[in-house]
């Protein structure tokens, strides 16, 4: 295609158009997706807090148990 053949003005525009929607929306999915991922990692952090945060409780509660047994 070395010589693209002259569209209208009207075609032109249109494909200008098109080109601009095109864009702007590749821009919104681009932001939706940062954004699912951000708040799934921000989940999966707080869900691997909240067990660490139970394991930890249940060893100090295994500590406890035998702190009182070798008493």
């Amino acid at each position: 295609m070395d010589n693209p053949i002259p569209l209208p003005q009207e075609q032109q525009d249109r494909l200008s158009e098109i080109r601009q929607s095109t864009t702007e929306a590749r821009s919104r999915v681009g932001f939706l997706h940062s954004e699912i991922n951000e708040r799934l990692a921000r989940l999966e952090a707080e869900t691997e807090q909240r067990k660490l945060e139970k394991m930890l409780a249940e060893i100090e509660e295994k500590e406890d148990k035998l702190k009182k047994m070798k008493k």
